[in-house]
């Protein structure tokens, strides 16, 4: 009797260890990235004994909590520019940004709309109601209206747009009739019962779709969003991406310049594409920031004046010499 109670203490103390060790992380993801995301972490979760909690929404939206300081530990953003805003801010971990997926934009209509089989289509009087992700803060939208605006049509349809909060409120709404016609991504469509695909965008007339991810700052690291992270990037979760219509990035075209603080010969300042290269004598400081940010003149946020340079359509500071013998 007492060895069979030894036995089954020893188990309880073993349950307890491990129910101790194992961990949460907290996964903040663009709503596209739902099903998939699902499926690879619970494959994660029973190899690792961690729980991998999500927050799905559209990433300007996680951005903005990420600023307000919501707990995430990583942000898997549907586009490059809300993971630059929150890395502008200094609150990405230096290092451990990737760009893991790729997408492309498909015209979907509901089961009834035959009519419908291009984007010049959707200028036709019985075309009224077309869904897209809000372009603010929803990567889908902002893609989509970039494609429209390149084709000459976005001023056309503009009226008849129906601005939703992120790329699954698109789709609902297409499934259920609500509008005529709308833009998701291929991997929304992939699963996707109702909505039919009109027309696949051109990859030479869309704008380039990358899904970027990084580990937060918190107070305390994790050792376990990292590792997270990490298989995020395996056979395993590729082969899962794959299965939903997404692009697997190879990992030598997955890297991206970070802002950092720069004390070489030579610093590349790159925001949204656009890169700078600047000498310096002396140990210098990055100040990446958008427009919004930043004006001319005006030091917002404690930035320098000095060197400020037009990069393409961005502005960006040049590194500031800390000393007379700078640039």
């Amino acid at each position: 009797m007492k060895h069979i109670k030894l036995i089954a203490a020893s188990a309880a103390l073993l349950l307890l260890a491990a129910t101790l060790s194992a961990a949460q992380v907290t996964v903040f993801a663009a709503a596209s990235l739902t099903e998939a995301l699902k499926q690879i972490a619970a494959a994660y979760e029973k190899s690792s004994g961690d729980k991998i909690v999500f927050n799905f929404a559209a990433s300007g939206v996680l951005a903005r909590q990420i600023q307000a300081g919501a707990p995430a530990e990583i942000f898997f953003s549907a586009d490059e520019a809300q993971l630059d805003i929150v890395a502008a801010k200094g609150l990405l971990v230096p290092g451990s940004r990737r760009n893991l997926l790729g997408n492309s934009l498909v015209l979907v209509t509901g089961p009834e709309n035959a009519n419908i089989h291009s984007p010049s289509d959707l200028t036709n009087a019985a075309v009224q109601r077309i869904a897209l992700g809000d372009p603010k803060t929803v990567p889908a939208g902002t893609y989509a209206k970039s494609y429209l605006e390149k084709i000459g049509c976005w001023s056309a349809l503009q009226p008849k747009i129906i601005p939703c909060e992120n790329v699954r409120a698109v789709l609902a709404v297409i499934e259920s009739g609500n509008a005529d016609a709308g833009f998701i991504y291929q991997s929304d469509a992939a699963i996707s019962k109702k909505a039919k695909v009109a027309y696949e965008v051109p990859v030479a007339d869309a704008p380039k779709i990358v899904y970027p991810a990084a580990l937060v700052k918190t107070a305390q690291p994790s050792d376990a969003a990292a590792k997270f992270l990490s298989y995020l990037s395996s056979d395993s979760a590729a082969g899962v991406f794959r299965a939903f219509g997404f692009q697997v990035l190879a990992p030598s075209t997955s890297a991206r310049p970070q802002p950092s603080s720069c004390t070489a010969d030579f610093q590349v300042c790159c925001i949204a594409g656009f890169q700078t290269h600047m000498p310096s004598a002396s140990p210098m400081r990055s100040v990446f920031s958008r427009p919004a940010d930043l004006e001319i003149g005006e030091p917002k946020l404690g930035l320098p004046t000095a060197g400020l340079e037009t990069c393409g359509t961005m502005q960006v500071s040049r590194c500031a010499p800390t000393s007379p013998n700078g640039i």
